[in-house]
C-alpha cells in the first residue's frame, strides 16, 4: 500500500512534490496497463477463439504472445502508395500526399498509444511485405506459404 505523509501549515495540506511526482507515476502506470490492454479485450470480445485475419489495431501487439499470430506488416514506397490513392479517390497526387501522410500518422499514433511500441519496427511482426511490390496477390500468396512453411505443410 502506498503511504503519503503530509503535514498541516496554517490551513493548507503540504505534500513533497516527489510525493506527488510517485503518486502520478503509480496513477499513470495504471492507466496505461489498462490503455495497453484495450486492443486485446476488444478484439477477443470480436473473434473469440475463432481464426481470423486483423489489419491494424495493434493487433499484432494484441495477439503478440498468442502462439499461432502470425504478425504481418505491410508497406509500401510512398510515392506508389500516393499515385495508388489519388487513382483510387480520383484526387490530385498533393491531395493523395496528404491522404498518405495523414493515415500513416493515425496510424503510428494509434498504435503507440495502446502498444507502448514502435509502429513498423520490423522487430514485433513475423513478416513486414512491400505490398507496392508484391501486389494483394503476392502479399496473400507469400503469407499464404509462410503460414504453410511454419504449419509443416510445404
Amino acid at each position: 500500500a502506498y503511504e503519503m505523509s503530509a503535514s498541516l501549515v496554517g490551513s493548507e495540506m503540504c505534500i513533497r512534490d516527489s510525493q506527488v511526482d510517485d503518486m502520478m507515476s503509480m496513477v499513470a502506470d495504471d492507466m496505461n496497463l489498462k490503455v495497453r490492454e484495450t486492443p486485446k479485450k476488444a478484439l477477443s470480445a470480436l473473434f473469440e477463439d475463432q481464426p481470423c485475419i486483423v489489419i491494424g489495431r495493434a493487433s499484432d501487439y494484441a495477439y503478440k504472445e498468442h502462439p499461432d499470430a502470425v504478425r504481418i506488416f505491410l508497406c509500401g514506397d510512398k510515392k506508389t502508395r500516393i499515385s495508388k490513392i489519388a487513382k483510387k479517390h480520383q484526387v490530385s497526387e498533393l491531395k493523395a500526399k496528404m491522404i498518405v501522410d495523414d493515415t500513416d500518422r493515425r496510424r503510428k499514433q494509434y498504435h503507440n498509444y495502446y502498444s507502448g511500441e514502435t509502429w513498423g519496427l520490423a522487430d514485433n511482426y513475423d513478416l513486414c511485405l512491400d505490398e507496392c511490390k508484391l501486389g494483394i496477390d503476392g502479399v496473400a500468396a507469400v503469407v499464404s506459404a509462410y503460414i504453410g512453411q511454419i504449419n509443416g505443410k510445404d
